[in-house]
């Protein structure tokens, strides 16, 4: 959240960038893209991010016995 907004989809994803360090600000640039296509954009990579990473691990699920 900056100024007490809050960015969601590829805005969300390009303020993250700016804040990293390294060559990570380059992927601000898409700020120059309509957001309507970069939000579709967005989803699709999100859609698809076992397709382009692979299968991770998984996450335990606590039960009520791992809570008390």
């Amino acid at each position: 959240m900056e100024d007490g907004r809050c960015y969601i989809k590829s805005d969300a994803a390009i303020m993250l960038s700016k804040e990293l360090r390294g060559v990570w600000p380059v992927f601000a640039a898409p700020l120059l893209i309509p957001k309507p296509v970069r939000d579709m954009a967005y989803d699709l990579v999100a859609r698809n991010l076992r397709y382009f990473f692979g299968k991770g691990g998984t996450c335990p699920v606590s039960s009520e016995n791992d809570l008390e």
